[in-house]
């Protein structure tokens, strides 16, 4: 490995999923420079240029239905849910996803799962509970 004081610019081009260049370093140098894509962040996990997000909903949200602020990277983007959506319900977003290299205006799409979040109870909790069921 070749520490390098210089800095340089590089275009990555929208929607890449990894690539490598040369960069000439000076007239006499040429390196090659790999850039590496993760496919996955936080609730999202890439799918070729969609991306799929798995959403955590409370019970009452899901029967009810509500309105879901979806960050996707900096966009918020509303996620209408519909009353009593079935759970791994798969909603599509058209458009949502990531740029298609070398296609204008080609992009894929964003998928929402639905899930359940899981409650956590206290010790304290499940004793309260114990003692509604008992009387």
């Amino acid at each position: 490995w070749i520490e390098v004081d210089d800095s340089f610019n590089i275009d990555i081009p929208a929607g890449i999923y990894s690539t490598s260049e040369d960069i000439r370093i000076d007239a006499n140098n040429i390196h090659r420079l790999v850039v590496t894509v993760e496919t996955e962040s936080g609730i999202f996990v890439r799918d070729d240029f969609n991306i799929i997000a798995n959403i955590q909903l409370s019970y009452f949200e899901i029967v009810n239905g509500c309105n879901y602020k979806l960050d996707i990277f900096g966009k918020v983007v509303d996620v209408k849910i519909d009353k009593n959506s079935n759970l791994n319900k798969l909603l599509r977003l058209r458009g949502l996803g990531f740029d298609v290299p070398g296609q204008t205006h080609a992009k894929g799409d964003m998928f929402v799962i639905i899930n359940l979040k899981q409650i956590a109870h206290t010790d304290e909790d499940l004793i309260k509970l114990k003692d509604i069921f008992k009387g």
